[in-house]
């Protein structure tokens, strides 16, 4: 089994001191042992090959081998995503990760099912640290402050290509995307029930293209891991 360690900081010493949280991990419930192997990494692209040099109490002291700096996706891949209930947001942060997406961004929309208390937002940095741990991300997307939908809109001009999810009938579906001119693209997820009909105007009238997701009706979760799944596959058909 292959060890992968978050740290935050990484800087150029030999050895890296583990936090608190990392080392009682380590050191309880993997129990690793002195001259272990084990992966360091940042979420910013930087990557340390190391070895376990020392266990205390509360602490764990690796000792760097090699450092690797892997370069960014190629592909800029958002997620702008109308807040559903808490555990269900948990899941989409998880696999948001696990699909490689660059950014969260929580949208408060009319049909918006919760609030984020911004002291959750400590869990939901362990939930994207734990799920670039397991999944190997060298990249984490960041999660911002949660926006209105109108100031979501402002983004869209960073964009090559916008998407919305879309229960409606003026929809099309992925394979009339022009995959071959997209670098940078952003997926808009509405609650349960759907944006309103006034969110899907404004929404179309910003240039964001409606997308079906076939005949069945999904789970905001669902669409989200689907909307991306597609999407990540689709991208990476052009490496």
């Amino acid at each position: 089994m292959r060890i992968n360690c978050f740290v935050e900081n990484i800087d150029n010493r030999n050895d890296i001191v583990l936090d608190r949280k990392n080392s009682h991990h380590l050191k309880n419930v993997l129990r690793v042992k002195i001259g272990q192997k084990i992966i360091v990494f940042n979420g910013k692209g930087d990557v340390v090959e190391s070895i376990i040099k020392t266990i205390k109490n509360n602490e764990v002291v690796v000792e760097s081998i090699r450092h690797q700096k892997v370069p960014k996706p190629p592909f800029t891949i958002d997620l702008y995503q109308s807040l559903p209930k808490i555990n269900r947001w948990e899941l989409v942060l998880q696999k948001s990760v696990e699909l490689g997406v660059t950014n969260i961004f929580p949208l408060k929309t009319k049909f918006t099912e919760t609030k984020i208390d911004k002291k959750k937002y400590k869990r939901f940095d362990h939930i994207i640290s734990s799920a670039a741990e397991q999944s190997e991300a060298r990249w984490m997307p960041l999660l911002h402050e949660t926006l209105t939908l109108e100031n979501a809109l402002k983004n869209i001009k960073n964009y090559d290509c916008s998407l919305m999810g879309s229960l409606f009938s003026n929809t099309q579906t992925f394979k009339h995307v022009n995959w071959n001119k997209i670098n940078k693209i952003s997926l808009f997820i509405g609650p349960e029930g759907d944006f309103c009909k006034d969110e899907q105007e404004l929404m179309v009238s910003s240039g964001i293209i409606p997308i079906t997701f076939g005949t069945q009706i999904l789970r905001t979760e669902t669409a989200a891991i689907f909307g991306l799944s597609i999407i990540v596959y689709e991208l990476s058909c052009r490496l």
